[in-house]
């Protein structure tokens, strides 16, 4: 079914089996947008969906644009759309009930005006896959850009943000026994005046992999908040707390979230933390940990006895200049080395990735800089001593560097 370009107002629309509702046509349906990147950021055919029902909805039943019902499967498919919630007090762009499995692909939805709460997508349960689809929580007082109910969705290639409303606003809320999984998404927080969070995990099994997670600009920013029970596994992507007075590269309230191979930065402005652990645990491998800016900037803080990591290894904790790490048991703890005595934790540092031979951290003081013809080195002789007697490096192999106009020469057994 083609969808012309236009505002469509709406007593609620209900997906169908075997039924693809394709919007972004022209009106004599010869052409369309949202076929390419360009197009669906901007299209010149936009064919929008409203809520025109002025249902004043509630918090487990929003009042929605478009419903995907509990026996809508994976050919039920909503594409090149913008779907728009309406203004009662819970709205919803869209709503899906319990098992069902419809699929959207290069969709715009917004939560609308709920006075009370809005959010893009209410998933109540069911596991639906959305491919290219850009979310925003709406304009309500708080606003979800999704929020998954005990769902197993899959979101892939998409952009969700909390929303524009005065309060708190999150990116995905994971609530309940669910375990969806997001990949190659860029997920922020929102511009919600109050808690902003990319991500909050509530007694869920949440999956991140490759995203990027960004608290807002709020009074309080988190990338990732965990409380009650959940378990976020995080891997593989950048986390950024955010740009207001307080920030949290990860804030666990509860919880034993997996956490490895990521990026993860307390934010950018005012007082930054890394990690913070308020009755959460968790596993922490792999990761490079470090704050961008702020006035104060902290690596991990433990608040109390019950958040020690199960596991921490192998992370890297830079520019935390106020306090490296604070274990509630020992005090403060100024160097990686001290770190490692704790518990079982090991093989973490705090050097940064570049320094200069000095072991000087290259910032914006001491930029890192690479000269055009500039020697490159060998890893040294077999018994790992870099210089021979004549003052030059030396191969792996023992064989004096040959200098090649510049960069020295690397064989098969060196590096």
């Amino acid at each position: 079914m083609k969808a012309a370009a236009g505002d469509y107002y709406e007593n609620v629309l209900t997906m169908r089996n075997g039924v693809t509702l394709a919007g972004g046509y022209s009106s004599g349906f010869t052409t369309r947008s949202w076929l390419t990147q360009a197009e669906r950021e901007d299209p010149v055919y936009k064919t929008v969906i409203w809520d025109a029902t002025g249902d004043a909805g509630t918090d487990t039943l929003p009042a929605a644009a478009l419903i995907a019902p509990s026996a809508a499967d994976a050919t039920a498919v909503v594409e090149g759309l913008s779907i728009i919630g309406g203004s009662g007090d819970y709205s919803a762009g869209v709503r899906i009930e319990s098992g069902a499995q419809a699929l959207f692909k290069n969709c715009s939805v917004g939560g609308g005006g709920g006075s009370v709460l809005s959010r893009g997508f209410y998933n109540d349960g069911g596991s639906p896959m959305l491919v290219q689809v850009a979310v925003a929580g709406g304009l309500g007082n708080d606003s979800v850009g999704f929020e998954d109910q005990s769902g197993s969705a899959l979101i892939s290639g998409s952009w969700l943000s909390g929303g524009d409303g005065p309060g708190s606003s999150i990116g995905v809320l994971a609530v309940g026994s669910g375990d969806s999984r997001f990949e190659y998404s860029v997920i922020s927080g929102g511009a919600g005046g109050n808690i902003t969070s990319a991500v909050t995990a509530d007694s869920s099994r949440p999956e991140f992999a490759g995203c990027r997670l960004e608290g807002g600009a709020g009074a309080d920013n988190r990338a990732v908040s965990s409380i009650g029970g959940a378990v976020p596994l995080v891997f593989n992507s950048l986390l950024t707390g955010g740009s207001g007075p307080l920030n949290f590269g990860c804030y666990m309230a509860g919880g034993d979230g997996v956490f490895y191979n990521n990026l993860i930065d307390g934010g950018l402005a005012g007082t930054c933390y890394q990690l913070f652990l308020s009755g959460g645990r968790g596993e922490w491998v792999n990761n490079l940990m470090t704050c961008s800016g702020g006035s104060s900037s902290y690596g991990v803080w433990e608040n109390s006895a019950a958040s020690d990591p199960d596991r921490f290894e192998n992370n890297n904790i830079m520019n935390a200049f106020s306090i490296l790490y604070f274990d509630e048991s020992v005090s403060i703890l100024m160097t990686a080395a001290q770190v490692n005595t704790v518990d079982s934790y090991q093989n973490n540092s705090e050097l940064p990735l570049l320094f200069d031979p000095d072991y000087r951290i290259l910032d914006a003081v001491i930029p890192p800089q690479i000269t055009a013809g500039a020697q490159v080195l060998s890893g040294g002789d077999l018994n790992g001593f870099p210089l021979n007697a004549g003052g030059f490096p030396t191969d792996r192999d023992s064989v004096v560097d040959r200098n090649q106009g510049g960069i020295w020469s690397v064989g098969p057994y060196e590096y």
